[in-house]
């Protein structure tokens, strides 16, 4: 009798619980409750993901943390950085693109790429600050969520993120990998 008591209060307080947390989320859906549960989630999908390789696996807190915040899937990230720098995050390519994401410096070998009003990525950050690996996921993830929202669709932002001189090669190449994770 006493065992049946116990587990009807256990049970109670852990169907309060779950209905605490459902309210919270039907009330307050961007709230630091959701957001939590959310980054965890995919994490723990990240870590234990066997299709992600090991040296972006590395990432996945930062991915997850950025991508929920810029709104942009997390997958996505994890196949930019497979993609562009396969997890080293000092990575240069020979162009000057530096760290995980591969981004366009505002120094280097970037300044020789000429726009109309002159160096193309004068307003990026520096090399230095892009090798630090967190604030390059970060600046990546906004760059893209950016192309993101301008662009209308996840292909065409991907052909504005990747060299130029490919066209789509580089976004489909992407997608591809996105696709392998799930």
């Amino acid at each position: 009798m006493f065992h049946k008591i116990q587990m009807t209060i256990i049970s109670g307080v852990l169907g309060g619980i779950f209905c605490l947390i459902g309210a919270t989320e039907l009330l307050f859906p961007h709230s630091q409750l959701h957001n939590s549960i959310t980054r965890v989630t995919f994490f723990q999908k990240c870590s234990a993901n066997r299709k992600i390789p090991l040296k972006v696996k590395k990432w996945c807190k930062p991915i997850s943390s950025f991508a929920e915040e810029w709104q942009v899937d997390p997958l996505l990230i994890a196949a930019i950085i497979q993609q562009e720098s396969g997890g080293d995050p000092s990575a240069i390519s020979k162009n000057g693109a530096v760290g995980l994401m591969q981004i366009m410096p505002g120094d280097g070998k970037s300044l020789d790429f000429q726009c109309i009003s002159g160096p193309c990525f004068s307003d990026r950050p520096t090399t230095k600050v892009l090798l630090n690996p967190e604030y390059n996921i970060s600046y990546g993830t906004i760059l893209i969520s950016y192309l993101l929202q301008s662009r209308g669709n996840i292909r065409d932002a991907l052909q504005a993120y990747g060299p130029i001189e490919v066209e789509y090669a580089y976004a489909d190449q992407v997608l591809s990998l996105m696709e392998n994770y799930k």
